[in-house]
Formats: structure tokens, sequence, C-alpha cells
């Protein structure tokens, strides 16, 4: 089992649910590609920034931004801005 799918599965869950993470792999890395040209083109910022940049939608955007951020290859400026809900989210950039 890859490590993508031990991060985005939980011991319990179906095997449905193990089989939908490993075929989320080759999306996840267009996502995840998307969002570091994103970093290194634009600099510093938000999740919701980054997924505007990259032009992906927040939701799996976010989630890909985590899983960099886990990664090693962005990281937390200790800075943080109003995301589009008005509450601070931090702002990361490239590692």
């Amino acid at each position: 089992m890859s490590d993508f799918v031990k991060t985005h599965t939980h011991t319990h869950d179906p095997s449905t649910s193990r089989q939908a993470a490993a075929s989320a792999i080759p999306t996840a890395k267009t996502q995840k590609d998307a969002l570091l040209e994103a970093f290194h083109s634009a600099g510093p910022m938000t999740a919701d920034e980054a997924c505007f940049t990259a032009g992906l939608p927040k939701y799996p955007g976010r989630q890909r931004v985590t899983d960099l951020y886990q990664e090693g290859l962005i990281v937390d400026t200790g800075q943080t801005r109003a995301g589009d809900s008005g509450r601070k989210m931090r702002v990361m950039k490239e590692a």
C-alpha cells in the first residue's frame, strides 16, 4: 500500500476507500505539481490563494497543500492573512 493511500484512509475504512485513494494518486500528483508551480511563480500565499493561482477547486486543492506541507515541499512562513472565509490562514512558501 502506498504512503498516499495510508495517509488518506483510516485503518477501519472499507476496501473501496483504499481503492478510491489509490485511483486518486495520478490526479493528486498533477494537482500538487500545479500548486508547486504556483508557489514557485507567485511566492508566499495561503492555501486559498494557491488554489486560485493554480486554477484548482478549493476542496481538493487545500488537501494537496496539506500534502505538500507534510512532504516538506512547502513551509509555513509564520505569517497569517484572511482566507476566502475571512478566517486567518497560514501563509506558506516553497521550501
